[in-house]
Parts: C-alpha cells; structure tokens; sequence
C-alpha cells in the first residue's frame, strides 16, 4: 500500500544556486538509492542524471540569494527526486532553463521518466 508523500521517508535539500554545491544533490540521491538497494553502476547514474538536471536549472538562477530545493524520496521500490529553483526574491531578467539534446539522451537511458520545466524538474527511478 503506497503511503502519502508527506509521510514516505524522504530528505529535503536546501542548498545555494552555485555549482560548488551541486555535490549535496548527488550525496543525497546516492545514498537513498543505496538505501533502496540499487547497485553501484545505477546509483552512478543516478548521481548523473540530478547532476544534469540541477546544472539546467543553474541556467535559471540570478543573484546570490537564489537556492536550490530538493526532495527526494523512498516510494516503496522506487526513488523520486524532485527540484525547484527558487526564484522568488530577485526581480531580475532571468532566461528560462532548457535541456540539451544530450542530457535528454541521457536522462532517457538513466532514469524511468523524467519531467523539465522552467524552474523545476522530476525524476523516478524503479528498482528492477
């Protein structure tokens, strides 16, 4: 029986829009897809896919004050990662984040399904 979001174990990240920082988000989902089981070459992956996902996102942050909110979560056999931008406190211009062709080839071969948009991006990856 599938329990709600708000109450399957999951780990929320908060963290500045910067690349330096972009390690949280793969420590985080490597060490929830460990906890699920997954072998190491799928959690590699895996630290790949929130990577490219996150530096998309990057794209869209202006200002110092800009941070990085991410949620990851342990869906019975399967992990959901979740990620917004927040741009909230700047006024600024900013553009509209994009995937590239290869990071969409690779997020296709990586993960089971993955959704995009400006600000935001999903992903789930199931244990086999």
């Amino acid at each position: 029986m599938n329990r709600p979001l708000d109450e399957t174990p999951h780990v929320n990240v908060d963290f500045p829009a910067d690349a330096r920082f972009l390690v949280m988000a793969r420590v985080t989902v490597a060490a929830l897809a460990a906890e699920l089981e997954f072998d190491l070459e799928t959690i590699d992956d895996l630290r790949i896919a929130v990577d490219e996902l996150c530096v998309a996102l990057l794209s869209e942050a202006v200002g110092d004050s800009c941070r990085v909110h991410l949620r990851a979560v342990l869906d019975g056999s399967s992990l959901l990662v979740e990620g917004m931008i927040d741009r909230a406190a700047s006024d600024e211009p900013r553009e509209v984040a994009s995937l590239d062709e290869l990071s969409r080839s690779i997020l296709e071969v990586i993960v089971d399904s993955y959704q995009f948009g400006p600000g935001t991006f999903r992903f789930r990856k199931s244990r086999p």
